[in-house]
């Protein structure tokens, strides 16, 4: 692709595809429910658009069903040679994978039932022009389906300065690369304003004290030194921001009755119109 591999501000080592393994582990009931309300037809033409190392492929594949395809695209070559083993591994001769940057990417003009992508537009700039453009590869009655956030909502209790300049960093990361953490109050419109007719549109937030897996989920990402050492990078966290977190988090998590809240998480799909 001529602009080059899209830096995913998060990164891509081992310590990042674990967390996506624990998040997805977290948030994919969440996903399977969305998937479910769009009841795809036996033999559905699926394309994942950002598939990561490709968690949420077994649920895309299973609604396909055995006389479907699935396509899993992603930026990174390293994660699709890891989907490339599993596929041959679990003889999934109806997946396949394509290297492809989303910024340019094109596909076959009414080749696919299904478009899916999770946590990926709030990473990439101007979502609005991609969603305009990807939308024409879907068939009549076909889904255009986008999971992501509006990172509204994201909070602890009790109040920790500390945490409120760790989230203004993670928000900052996003922009840093032309994201945007708020980008699913984009993602209706720019659905409509595609030719798609909104199907669903439906809100998700978690919410957990000390001990349940939301607050370990948050704890896991915000408490990993390296993704502090990207929020200093790219964030603007300060070293003082930075070590009053870190002297406020422990004593959130061992206080009782401290909630965690997750940022709201849009399910919206359009639906491109019959005849």
């Amino acid at each position: 692709m001529t602009q080059g591999e899209h830096k995913y501000v998060l990164g891509r080592d081992e310590e990042e595809t674990d967390r996506l393994a624990a998040q997805q582990a977290l948030w994919g009931p969440v996903t399977e429910a969305f998937l479910d309300r769009l009841e795809l037809p036996e033999g559905a033409r699926v394309a994942e658009l950002g598939c990561g190392p490709g968690l949420v492929l077994p649920a895309l594949r299973d609604r396909a069903g055995t006389t479907g395809s699935v396509l899993a695209i992603d930026g990174s070559a390293d994660w699709l040679v890891g989907i490339d083993a599993k596929i041959e591994a679990e003889g999934w001769d109806n997946v396949t994978t394509l290297h492809a940057d989303l910024r340019e990417l094109d596909l076959e003009e009414g080749a696919y039932d299904l478009l899916f992508s999770r946590w990926v537009f709030s990473f990439l700039p101007d979502p609005e022009a991609i969603i305009a453009r990807l939308s024409k590869a879907l068939a009549p009655g076909g889904y255009l389906a986008i999971q992501d956030y509006n990172h509204h909502g994201v909070s602890a209790y009790p109040h920790s300065d500390g945490f409120w300049a760790v989230i203004q960093a993670t928000r900052n990361m996003y922009t840093s690369e032309g994201g945007d953490a708020f980008v699913a109050g984009r993602i209706p419109p720019a659905l409509a304003a595609a030719g798609l007719e909104l199907a669903d549109v439906t809100p998700n937030v978690l919410a957990g004290g000390p001990g349940s897996a939301v607050f370990q989920w948050g704890h896991d990402f915000f408490n990993s030194d390296s993704q502090l050492d990207n929020m200093q990078a790219c964030g603007g966290l300060t070293d003082e921001d930075r070590a009053l977190f870190k002297e406020e988090w422990p004593k959130l998590c061992a206080t009782p009755g401290a909630m965690f809240y997750s940022p709201f998480l849009l399910d919206a799909a359009g639906r491109k119109p019959v005849g």
